[in-house]
C-alpha cells in the first residue's frame, strides 16, 4: 500500500471518528439545548387533545448516558379536570421513568420498551349521579373520521418488558352506581405485548388496604388484596374479547380463582365464566368477615370445611340476565378467640342461589338449606327458601333461636360493651304473598314467637344504658302483634302494645305497613336522647369537623317515611324537650304519607294547659313545615318569659 493512500486511510478514520464525536455531542446537546421548547410542545399538544390539563414540573430526555436505550422522566405529571370536575386530579405522578431499546426499533424495526415506571402515582376516577365520568377527557376529532392502517402487512407488534406502579392510590367514587373503592400502598408489575389487535397481559398486584362500599354498605375495610391476573384482550373489529387464563385472587386470607373469558359487546356482554375456592378452610371465610380480621387473627383457632363456587354463563344486558349458580357451603366451623377459653361452634351453611337465565327474575330461586350455630348454652337454627321473588313470592323458612347474650362476651371480644338478657324465637312462615293480599290468610301460614327478656346494652358509644325488660311479638298470618314492650332508655321509660298489618308486604316489597300502638311513660327525656347523637363522640365530632357548627344541629329536621301509617294513642305522664317540661302529656299522633299528625294533643306548660291540633312533615333535611291551632288556658307569662327567647327580646320590662 503507497504512502499516499495510507494517509488517505487514516484522514477518513480521524474524519469519521470526528463526526461521531460530534454526531454523539450532538445527541447529547439536544435535550438540553431543546428542553424548554420540547416540555412547551408536549404540553400544547396534549392539552389540544384532552379536556384536561395536563402538566408537568420537569422533564429529563437522556440518550448518550444510557446508550443504546432512550430514557424518558418526567416529574410531577398531574392531569386535571375541567367542570364539572375543577379541583379533582384524575392522575397525580410522582415521577414517571420511560425507557426504550433504540436499537431494536431502529435496526430490528421491533418496538419495545423496556421498563415502565410510575412512582407513587395517584388515581382518583369520579362519577357524578348523571353518569358524567371525569376520566373521559378525550376530545373527539373534528369531522368523526378515523384513518385506516389496515394492509397486507404483518400485524404492529409492541411490547412493555417491564412496568411497575409503585405505592400507589386509587380511589373509584361513582355516584351513579353508589359504590366507592379506596386501594392504599397499591403496587403493580407486569409486562404486556401487543400483536396486532391481542394484547397479552401478565401481571401482579398488590394492595395494603382495600376499602369497598355498595350502596353506604361497607363491604371490606382496611382489607389486604393481591391479584395475578394472566390473561388476552383482543379487539374483534368492535367487540372486545377478554380470555382469562390465570387469574387469584386473595382478600385476606381468602383465595378466589376465576377461569373463561367474556366478549363485550356494542349493546350487551357474552360470558363464560366459573369462580371457586382454592384449598380454603373456614378460617379463610373468618377473614373478610367485617370486624373479624385484625392484628390478633392469626392467632384465632378455627377449624372446619369452607367452599364456594359459581359460574356465569350467557347473555348479560339491559334486558337479560346470564344463567349462574352460586353455592356456598361450611361444614363443623368452629372458632375461638385468643385469652378466651369457649368457642362459637357447630357453624353450619349450605346455601345455593340459581337463576336459568333469561328476563324472568320469577325463576330465580334462593335456598339457605340450613345455617346454624351455638356456643355455651346458646343456640341458633335458620332456613329459608324463596321463589317467583317478583310477582308472587313464596317462602317457606324458620327461625329457632335460643341466645343467652351474656354467653356472647364469653366467646367474641366487645370491646368496652355489656350486654346481657335471653332472645328467644321459633318462627315459622309458609306461603305466597298473594294469599295475604286476597286475603285467603289460611293458605298462607306464619305461626310463633319472638321474646327478649331482661336485654341490657352498656357503652362507651352512648352517655346512658339500655335495658328492654321484656318484649314479645306473635306472629301471625294477617298481623304481627306486639304483646308488650317495656323499654328503659337512660332516664326514659315506655311501655308499648299493639299490632302491625302488611308486615310481609312491607319486608318484601317495601310496602305500606299500617300499626296502632299504645304508648305510655312516667318519664320521657327527649333531651338526653336527641342530644347524644352530638355527644361523644359527638364532642369529637364537632372537633373533627365533622359537624363544624351547631346551627347543623339546631337545624337538621327528621323525615318521616312515606310507606308506614301508625297511629300512636300517647299517655306521658312528665316530658323533656328542649329544657321544657311537659306533663300530662296525652293525644294521638298519626304518621301517613310523610306526615306526622298532631290530633287533640293536651299537656300542662307553664302552670297552664295547652291543646293543639295540626301536623308537621320535612321539605327537606334542613327545612320542615309545621302547622298548628293551639289552646292555650292560664299560661304563666312570667314562665314562659325564662323559656322564650322572643319573649326577652320584646318584653324586657316584663320581669319587673
Amino acid at each position: 500500500m503507497t504512502k499516499n493512500k495510507k494517509s488517505g486511510i487514516k484522514k477518513l478514520v480521524v474524519f469519521i471518528l470526528l463526526l461521531l464525536v460530534l454526531f454523539i455531542v450532538g445527541l447529547a446537546s439536544i435535550p438540553v439545548i431543546f428542553k424548554k421548547d420540547i416540555i412547551e410542545i408536549i404540553k400544547t399538544e396534549s392539552n389540544k387533545q384532552l379536556n384536561a390539563t395536563l402538566d408537568f414540573d420537569d422533564l429529563d430526555l437522556k440518550l448518550l448516558s444510557t446508550f443504546p436505550d432512550f430514557s424518558l422522566e418526567i416529574n410531577q405529571l398531574s392531569i386535571k379536570g375541567e367542570a364539572p370536575f375543577d379541583g379533582v386530579s384524575l392522575i397525580s405522578i410522582e415521577k414517571l421513568l420511560l425507557e426504550l431499546d433504540l436499537m431494536k426499533i431502529l435496526f430490528d424495526g421491533k418496538y419495545e420498551v423496556r421498563k415502565l415506571a410510575l412512582d407513587q402515582p395517584h388515581f382518583h376516577i369520579k362519577v357524578l349521579d348523571d353518569g358524567n365520568a371525569n376520566y373521559d377527557i378525550y376530545r373527539s376529532s373534528e369531522g368523526g373520521q378515523e384513518t385506516s392502517n389496515e394492509d397486507d402487512s404483518s400485524p404492529l407488534v409492541f411490547k412493555i418488558e417491564e412496568y411497575e406502579i409503585n405505592e400507589a392510590i386509587l380511589i373509584y367514587d361513582d355516584a351513579y352506581y353508589a359504590t366507592r373503592l379506596r386501594l392504599e400502598n397499591l403496587n403493580h408489575s407486569g409486562n404486556f405485548t401487543m400483536i396486532g389487535d391481542k394484547y397479552l397481559l401478565e401481571t401482579n398486584s398488590d394492595a395494603k388496604s382495600l376499602d369497598l362500599s355498595y350502596d353506604n354498605i361497607e363491604y371490606f375495610q382496611r382489607s389486604n388484596l393481591n391479584i395475578i391476573f394472566n390473561g388476552e384482550v383482543e379487539f374483534i373489529e368492535d367487540d372486545i374479547k377478554v380470555v382469562v387464563a390465570k387469574n387469584i385472587t386473595k382478600i385476606n386470607q381468602l383465595n378466589l380463582a376465576l377461569n373463561g373469558e367474556f366478549l363485550m359487546r356494542e349493546n350487551d356482554y357474552l360470558f363464560n365464566l366459573s369462580i371457586e375456592t382454592i384449598d380454603q378452610t373456614f378460617k379463610s371465610l373468618l377473614s373478610v368477615v367485617p370486624g373479624v380480621y385484625q392484628s390478633e387473627f392469626d392467632q384465632l383457632q378455627t377449624n372446619g370445611e369452607f367452599q364456594f363456587g359459581g359460574t356465569f354463563n350467557g347473555i348479560y344486558s339491559d334486558s337479560l340476565i346470564p344463567h349462574f349458580n352460586v353455592q356456598m357451603l361450611v361444614m363443623d366451623g368452629y372458632f375461638k378467640y385468643p385469652d378466651f377459653t369457649e368457642p362459637v361452634d357447630q357453624i353450619q351453611m349450605n346455601l345455593s342461589i340459581d337463576f336459568p337465565g333469561g328476563n324472568d327474575l320469577d325463576l330465580l330461586k334462593l335456598n339457605l338449606e340450613n345455617f346454624s350455630l351455638g356456643f355455651l348454652n346458646s343456640t341458633l337454627k335458620t332456613n329459608i327458601y324463596g321463589s317467583s321473588l317478583i310477582s308472587d313470592p313464596f317462602l317457606k323458612g324458620a327461625l329457632n333461636s335460643n341466645i343467652y347474650l351474656s354467653d356472647i362476651a364469653q366467646v367474641i371480644p366487645l370491646n368496652e360493651q355489656e350486654l346481657g338478657g335471653e332472645v328467644f324465637s321459633n318462627i315459622i312462615i309458609k306461603g305466597n304473598l298473594s294469599s295475604i293480599e286476597e286475603e285467603k290468610y289460611n293458605e298462607f301460614k306464619s305461626s310463633g314467637q319472638l321474646t327478649i327478656d331482661n336485654l341490657i346494652y352498656e357503652s362507651d358509644l352512648i352517655d346512658y344504658g339500655i335495658a328492654l325488660n321484656s318484649l314479645d311479638f306473635e306472629f301471625y298470618s294477617d298481623r304481627l302483634a306486639l304483646n308488650e314492650c317495656l323499654l328503659k332508655i337512660g332516664e326514659s321509660d315506655l311501655s308499648i302494645n299493639g299490632e302491625l298489618h302488611n308486615y310481609i308486604q312491607f319486608i318484601l316489597k317495601d310496602e305500606l305497613i299500617e300499626g296502632e300502638f299504645n304508648v305510655n311513660s312516667q318519664f320521657l327525656d327527649l333531651d338526653e336522647l336527641y342530644m347524644d347523637s352530638f355527644s361523644d363522640t359527638s364532642e369529637n365530632a364537632l372537633n373533627n369537623e365533622t359537624i363544624n357548627d351547631s346551627s347543623q344541629i339546631n337545624n337538621e329536621v327528621f323525615d318521616l317515611p312515606k310507606n308506614i301509617d301508625f297511629s300512636l294513642t300517647t299517655n306521658i305522664k312528665k316530658a323533656i324537650y328542649d329544657s321544657l317540661q311537659l306533663k300530662n302529656l296525652s293525644g294521638k299522633l298519626i304518621i301517613k304519607n310523610g306526615v306526622l299528625n298532631f290530633n287533640d294533643l293536651a299537656m300542662n306548660l307553664f302552670k297552664g294547659s295547652v291543646k293543639m291540633k295540626g301536623d308537621y312533615f320535612a321539605i327537606s333535611n334542613r327545612r320542615a313545615q309545621m302547622n298548628f291551632d293551639m289552646e292555650l288556658n292560664e299560661i304563666s307569662f312570667d314562665e314562659a318569659y325564662l323559656y322564650f327567647n322572643p319573649v326577652k327580646k320584646y318584653a324586657p320590662l316584663v320581669k319587673f
